[in-house]
């Protein structure tokens, strides 16, 4: 009965919101049932619980009333929650992190933050040259395990030069010896975004454990949150915090082409960053270096964007990165809304 209700009350959300929108928030929910006119869920993190509660609350409430459900709330409960299951979808479906990171389904982190993993980044593909032989080295001794001098790895050189290359070979060998190790690949700007969320929605306790229960940890381009106080600040807490557990930390830096200053605050005072709204962890960019083919390797920064007030949330429908239009390093970003 419950898997019932529910499927009839996403096929009218679907209705209401983008198909992104319902494929990061509302799909990795798992409907547990209603009991005294409280709507449960279990959600794979408090992050997401609290992020649909306040944008998303109401609307299903409403679409449950409509199917004939009566409730007065929704709760979130993020305890025993399975990876694999999904009440709306099929048991062939998977979660946004499986899809776009390509890590087995046998993990049990599949929920964690990372970023797509590039199958073709291995140590066998790594072209080794004079310029980068050192690099390669260390890359391959944090990557067979056991007690390294060298921690964090720092990755410096500029675009083009092979360090994300490293860093996705370094994490594909160390699960392929380790498949139970916790890995987060992710970019500088994905933790900025994620911490200033938190921020925004008092979570910061889920943040912290998200982040410092890792085995290993990269950030790429972390040249990003340079002039972010705060998000530096908590970078290093987290930095410091894996340190002291023994953690391997990972990193890489290249000279940024420009910076946004006073984004961070901007977004913690309500504004939103209209692409992360509806893509949370999609990869996409706005700038590439004329130098070294970074175009043609789409190598770059999303440095483009649209802010809007949260008063204009409701009337926004989608964000858009038109990164196949040439002509220039900058390509033309998008803002759709509803007058």
């Amino acid at each position: 009965m419950n898997e019932k209700i529910w499927g009839c009350v996403c096929e009218s959300l679907l209705k209401s919101v983008s198909k992104n929108e319902f494929n990061n928030w509302i799909k990795p929910l798992n409907f547990r049932g209603v009991h005294d006119g409280v709507a449960t869920f279990h959600a794979p993190t408090n992050f997401i619980g609290n992020w649909v509660l306040r944008n998303y609350g109401e609307m299903i409430q409403r679409h449950f009333i409509a199917e004939g459900t009566v409730i007065d709330k929704i709760a979130f409960d993020v305890n025993n929650v399975s990876s694999k299951q999904n009440l709306h979808s099929n048991k062939n479906s998977s979660t946004l992190e499986d899809q776009n990171s390509d890590l087995t389904a046998r993990e049990n982190n599949s929920l964690l933050p990372v970023a797509p993993l590039d199958k073709r980044f291995t140590f066998d593909s790594f072209v080794i040259g004079k310029p980068n032989e050192l690099a390669h080295a260390a890359s391959r001794r944090v990557a067979e395990g056991g007690p390294v001098s060298f921690n964090p790895l720092f990755l410096y050189g500029g675009v083009g030069l092979g360090k994300t290359h490293l860093m996705h070979a370094i994490a594909w060998e160390i699960r392929r010896r380790n498949p139970e190790a916790k890995v987060i690949y992710l970019s500088a700007e994905q933790f900025m975004y994620r911490f200033v969320q938190a921020l925004r929605f008092k979570d910061m306790l889920s943040f912290k454990e998200l982040f410092r229960s890792v085995d290993l940890l990269m950030v790429d381009d972390v040249q990003f949150i340079a002039g972010k106080d705060s998000t530096q600040d908590e970078f290093f807490h987290t930095f410091n915090a894996l340190v002291d557990q023994n953690k391997q930390i990972i990193i890489s830096a290249d000279r940024a082409p420009g910076e946004i200053d006073g984004l961070e605050n901007l977004l913690s005072a309500g504004y939103l960053d209209t692409f992360r709204k509806y893509y949370p962890e999609e990869i996409k960019y706005s700038w590439w270096n004329y130098r070294f083919q970074s175009r043609t390797r789409n190598v770059g920064w999303r440095i483009d964007y649209f802010l809007a007030s949260t008063a204009l949330e409701g009337q926004l429908d989608d964000a858009l990165i038109y990164n196949d239009v040439m002509g220039s390093d900058h390509c033309p970003v998008g803002l759709k809304i509803t007058i």
